[in-house]
């Protein structure tokens, strides 16, 4: 009985890698004792809140996808040692600025979000090496003055996103042919 004593699987902390389907619950609550966990999937998730998620600081890479009401990505500026953030068809999410917090991001992602209102909160990401923003997730503000400064003071070697009329760059500005 090598795991005795553990109940669940969210009483066990050695779990390193997760990935959960339909995940019922509002609140992420039942994850404070997965202190190991590295990496973290969900897909059609009917979260609204990551409250509990600022508990795995071990997280390397977080990957929400399809979870429609999940409407605040505030929780995860506790998680320093993040270097991953996937986000796909989350449509609920709007307003991204917690997401500049996360100084050791390498590689950023939203894809089919609908709106975002701004990227500039990423302009203090110098580690970020790939950023895209896909599909239909259209940067309400236009302003991507933010990704040439990244481009000339950080890391960053990759930018995909649909041009659009509104936008202040276009992918071939930066250098991108994608």
């Amino acid at each position: 009985m090598a795991n005795q004593g553990v109940l669940t699987i969210f009483d066990s902390a050695s779990v390193k890698k997760m990935a959960i389907s339909h995940y019922d619950d509002y609140e992420l609550l039942k994850f404070y004792n997965l202190s190991q966990l590295q990496f973290l999937s969900f897909i059609n998730g009917r979260m609204v809140s990551l409250k509990g998620i600022e508990k795995l600081k071990e997280l390397i890479e977080l990957n929400l996808t399809f979870c429609a009401e999940l409407n605040s990505l505030d929780e995860l500026v506790e998680l320093s040692q993040l270097r991953k953030l996937s986000i796909q068809g989350c449509v609920g999410i709007n307003n991204i600025e917690s997401v500049g917090r996360l100084s050791n991001l390498k590689v950023l992602s939203f894809s089919d979000c609908n709106n975002i209102g701004s990227i500039n909160m990423l302009k203090s990401l110098f580690q970020l090496e790939e950023l895209f923003f896909i599909g239909n997730t259209n940067i309400l503000d236009g302003d991507l003055t933010v990704l040439e400064e990244l481009r000339n003071k950080g890391k960053l070697k990759k930018i995909v996103f649909k041009n659009r009329k509104h936008y202040t760059h276009k992918r071939e500005q930066l250098g991108y042919e994608f």
